[in-house]
């Protein structure tokens, strides 16, 4: 789920518009799960969805209250999980998929970090149900935010690569559990 997904990254910060970004590790009580890393992106795909983002990375601030509002309208019971005032978190959304973006060239660097996520997020009693209703709001925000530019091809590049971080997050506490 990426609003939860992001909620709990302690810091981010962002080295240039295209660079990898680096948070603080956290420490995880369990051991680390087998890291799986899902099928690569088609290239073609990965180029619509960084393209897509960097119109959206200078109105990023817009953009995450456009996403939280929206999150809050089609599932208000996930309002009691955020801050009152969203606007740190949404700062953090959006360097969080930023560094999703970031890798999706090079998933084998990013999935132990989406795993550590995904078993974290247990313990915030995010239930699978809820990856499917942010991923629909993150659809339609970019919808909105892009306008036209979110072509038919941006928007299944975009599914596509939220499913990856999502499949992935939701995987991980099961390979810990196994």
């Amino acid at each position: 789920m990426f609003a939860l997904f992001f909620a709990h990254y302690k810091r981010f910060t962002q080295q240039s518009p295209n660079s990898f970004v680096k948070f603080e590790s956290f420490n995880c009580k369990r051991a680390a799960p087998e890291t799986k890393t899902p099928a690569s992106m088609d290239p073609d795909e990965t180029e619509l969805v960084r393209t897509s983002f960097a119109k959206v990375a200078p109105i990023k601030a817009a953009t995450a209250a456009i996403f939280y509002d929206r999150l809050f309208q089609v599932a208000p019971e996930l309002r009691g999980t955020f801050p009152t005032d969203v606007t740190q978190q949404g700062a953090k959304l959006m360097a969080a998929i930023g560094f999703v973006v970031a890798g999706l060239d090079r998933l084998e660097s990013i999935i132990p970090q989406v795993h550590e996520l995904g078993c974290r997020h247990v313990d915030y009693a995010v239930r699978d149900a809820h990856y499917d209703i942010v991923g629909d709001t993150l659809i339609w925000t970019l919808e909105k935010v892009l306008g036209a530019a979110f072509t038919p091809e941006t928007r299944k590049a975009w599914i596509e690569a939220y499913g990856m971080v999502a499949e992935a997050m939701i995987a991980a506490p099961k390979m810990r559990a196994a």
